[in-house]
């Protein structure tokens, strides 16, 4: 069984979910948890406007693609970015819905500006008045080599080549995510006990007990544990980031499974029972009590463990008999 357990570690930037009140505001408190924190280079102060060697002529706005720009993320903070795309839509929006700009910010995520106006998104320094450093700092923040520039000149060709492969980029992976929206679907599902949401391409929902086409397997399942009195719902705003944040999954099909826990007679959501009163005392004997608590075994622990086990067996059986290894179980812990 131990080959059912794969880790799922995938890290986001904090610029994203400080997004949660200014530029996204569907953002949660439990999808916020699983970012970290953005790089130094995003904090550095510029001023100017876009670089006119970079634009593609959109004349209903201030920016083009391709224009260095910093995006409010919080009442008092900035960060820097590149617009590669306008008019931009999220595949769950309505059809006539779109938002102006599409950010890649200089830590590599994708945010998106609801408004053109300087108190949500406004020009930055241009390539063309970066200096040697400030150059070297942006096009290595995108994962990309500039060993081979030796003139200030080579820099500058390097970043404009870096920001319009970042357009590229965001534009493919806009039009796979437009593409796949239409096939997938939410449905919910019992698995080890537990109701479930679940989310995946309309094939591979398909249940082998009564649909007249076989189901077809995913690429990969993903099962998503949310935490401590927290609800399965929470992770939905994540399963939208996740192909922003790496577009290359726009090409897989991926099954998101996500189990609700029981609640407790208090009403909060847990997968096992807490011993409050016992956790506080043992606290306070110090290294002794903590070490009796990490031998313990909490109420309802082993059920969980059984349970979540039955989970990932019931899951893979409906996906077509997918094998163990294609699974991977992540979340918040308890």
């Amino acid at each position: 069984m131990d080959e059912m357990f794969n880790e799922l570690s995938t890290s986001f930037t904090y610029t994203v979910s400080g997004l949660s009140q200014t530029i996204m505001p569907t953002m949660n408190s439990a999808a916020n948890m699983a970012f970290t924190p953005m790089s130094s280079f995003s904090k550095l102060i510029f001023k100017g406007c876009y670089d006119p060697d970079a634009v593609e002529l959109h004349g209903k706005y201030r920016f083009q693609v391709g224009a260095r720009v910093k995006c409010k993320i919080s009442r008092e903070e900035w960060v820097s970015g590149t617009v590669v795309l306008l008019d931009y839509r999220e595949p769950s929006w309505p059809v006539d819905k779109t938002v102006p700009y599409q950010v890649q910010l200089d830590t590599g995520s994708f945010i998106f500006a609801p408004g053109d106006s300087d108190d949500i998104v406004k020009g930055d320094i241009s390539i063309s008045n970066m200096g040697v450093k400030q150059l070297r700092a942006f096009i290595s923040s995108t994962g990309h080599d500039y060993s081979d520039c030796v003139e200030k000149a080579d820099l500058r060709v390097r970043a404009l080549q870096v920001m319009r492969k970042m357009a590229e980029v965001a534009a493919s992976a806009a039009v796979k995510r437009e593409a796949s929206s239409t096939k997938v679907e939410q449905v919910k599902r019992m698995y080890g006990g537990y109701e479930c949401l679940v989310q995946a391409p309309k094939e591979c929902l398909r249940d082998p007990g009564t649909s007249r086409e076989p189901c077809v397997q995913p690429d990969v399942v993903l099962i998503l544990l949310h935490g401590y009195g927290a609800l399965n719902k929470d992770f939905l705003p994540l399963l939208e980031i996740l192909p922003i944040v790496d577009p290359e999954l726009c090409n897989h099909r991926l099954m998101y499974v996500l189990p609700a826990a029981p609640c407790s007679m208090l009403g909060v959501s847990q997968w096992w029972s807490i011993d409050w009163i016992n956790f506080a005392c043992q606290m306070l004997k110090g290294e002794e009590g903590m070490a009796k608590l990490v031998r313990e075994v909490p109420e309802g622990l082993p059920e969980a463990r059984t349970r979540m086990m039955s989970l990932v067996e019931e899951v893979c059986k409906q996906a077509g008999n997918l094998p163990f290894h294609r699974v991977m179980l992540g979340g918040f812990s308890q």
